[in-house]
Parts: structure tokens; C-alpha cells; sequence
């Protein structure tokens, strides 16, 4: 055999990938990153979503635990009433009180109390509790509570 030949069965011998081979797998490593990115997104969104949800109910707990705790001290609707104000709330009427507070992280949040007195039975009262987020979430809880005699 001389070197010519020597030198073609060598090449011939070494197996490699074609440039459709190489295209082709490009396209399918590009198709499957495309999906996991998709996936990847929907996942922080969701993670987001949860973590302000949770920090919704944080801050709801916070407050009626704040208000049943000190029930003591404001006993009747008229002292949970001034209360409210005292701790930042607005009088919208009606037995509507509002506050917006925002966060370490610069978000806005919402709190709506009413009070309704009309549950049927004396003595007792309804907190209608939300809170929403600046982006949109919210959160509603209702408290019955008795006055203290």
C-alpha cells in the first residue's frame, strides 16, 4: 500500500457528524432549553405569587391578633372604633376603615375593616377584614367578636 492510500482509508476510517447531524441536535437542544425557560418562568412567577400571598396572610394575623389582643382595652364597638384611627386607619363611614401601609420592599398594601353590628345576636359584632396587595391580590377574613361588659 502506498502513502496515497494509506492516507485515504484514514480518512475514511474516522467517523464524525455531518452538518445536518450537528443542525439537527441543535434544534432539539434548542427546542427542550425553550421549553425548561418556559417552565423555569411560570415557576418564579408562581413563587412569587405564593410568597406575597403568604406575606398577605402574615400582615391579616398580625392585625386581628393585634385587635383581639388588646380587646381589653377598647371593650365596645365605639373603643375599637377610636382604636382604628389611633392606629393609622381613616374613616371612610359607614363602619368602613382603611389604612395603606407599604413594606421594607416597597410594596403597597391595603387594609379594609368593617364593622357590622348586625349579626342577630347582642352584644356581638362582624369584622369584615381584607387586605390587597398593590399588585392585585387579596385576602378577606371575617372575626366575630363580643363586646366586653
Amino acid at each position: 500500500m502506498n502513502e496515497k492510500e494509506k492516507c485515504s482509508m484514514t480518512v475514511q476510517d474516522e467517523k464524525g457528524f455531518t452538518l445536518v447531524e450537528t443542525i439537527i441536535a441543535i434544534a432539539i437542544i434548542t427546542i427542550i432549553a425553550a421549553m425548561f425557560s418556559n417552565f423555569l418562568a411560570v415557576a418564579l412567577k408562581a413563587r412569587t405569587l405564593s410568597r406575597e400571598r403568604l406575606q398577605l396572610l402574615a400582615y391579616a394575623t398580625s392585625k386581628l391578633d393585634e385587635i383581639t389582643a388588646i380587646q381589653n382595652y377598647w371593650q365596645n364597638i365605639e373603643g375599637l372604633q377610636g382604636w382604628l384611627i389611633n392606629d393609622g386607619f381613616s374613616d371612610a363611614g359607614n363602619g368602613v376603615f382603611i389604612k395603606e401601609q407599604t413594606d421594607i420592599n416597597n410594596i403597597n398594601y391595603n387594609f379594609e375593616i368593617s364593622i357590622d353590628e348586625n349579626t342577630g345576636i347582642d352584644g356581638i359584632f362582624q369584622l369584615n377584614f381584607s387586605i390587597e396587595s398593590g399588585s392585585g391580590n387579596r385576602l378577606f377574613f371575617v372575626l366575630r367578636l363580643r363586646e366586653v361588659e
